[in-house]
């Protein structure tokens, strides 16, 4: 396992063979894996090797149950001083709920993810992922008012957010059926891109 000449995807391949039948594997993040799958699970991820996989409804269930245990992070002393160390746990139950958002979202359980989403939101609203992904969830709902709204928030935020754009443009198509502002934004993100790749996260 600790041979130098073995990549580290190897390594990490080979501890999670050696393990998966004695102990669950949790991580604070994902990571791509041809064998398996690492699943949102509360304020962490787990990995479920093809074919082990729970259904959507227990996931769902899971991670419903975790977040019930868990404190509201700004109901003490991080919701009136805040300094790095402290703010990095509003992040990191933030990023959570916004996976688990981002999944449900993907799997079709588009209120259960609005939930999740507003709540990354009111935890750390700095992270702008939350954002474009609520839009999109708001665009499914047909809601196209409150699409429009949340990319408007990333684009004061961050004017040369290119995302924001590309969902701006699939609102105007889709939602509002506005060809015209449809096209305008989609020639307004390419510009912004140019040159660059974007990671946005499509539903």
């Amino acid at each position: 396992l600790y041979d130098e000449h073995i990549s580290p995807d190897k390594k990490f391949e080979t501890f999670i063979e050696k393990n998966y039948k004695k102990f669950p594997i949790y991580s604070k993040q994902s990571f791509k894996s041809d064998n398996g799958v690492w699943l949102p699970y509360g304020l962490l991820f787990r990995y479920y090797k093809k074919g082990d996989e729970p259904g959507n409804d227990k996931i769902i269930k899971i991670n419903e149950d975790l977040w019930t245990k868990y404190n509201d992070p700004l109901s003490g002393s991080l919701g009136i001083y805040q300094n790095l160390m402290l703010s990095d746990v509003l992040r990191s139950y933030a990023f959570a709920r916004q996976e688990i958002g981002f999944w449900m979202a993907k799997k079709g359980y588009i209120f259960e993810a609005e939930k999740h989403l507003l709540e990354a939101k009111r935890l750390y609203p700095q992270d702008l992922d939350s954002n474009i992904i609520l839009a999109q969830v708001y665009i499914i709902q047909k809601r196209c008012h409150d699409s429009k709204r949340e990319t408007e928030e990333v684009i004061s935020k961050n004017p040369d957010d290119a995302d924001s754009l590309l969902v701006l443009s699939i609102n105007y198509a889709v939602c509002f059926k506005d060809e015209v502002k449809a096209r305008e934004y989609q020639a307004l993100y390419e510009s912004k891109r140019h040159g660059r790749e974007t990671e946005l996260r499509l539903l």
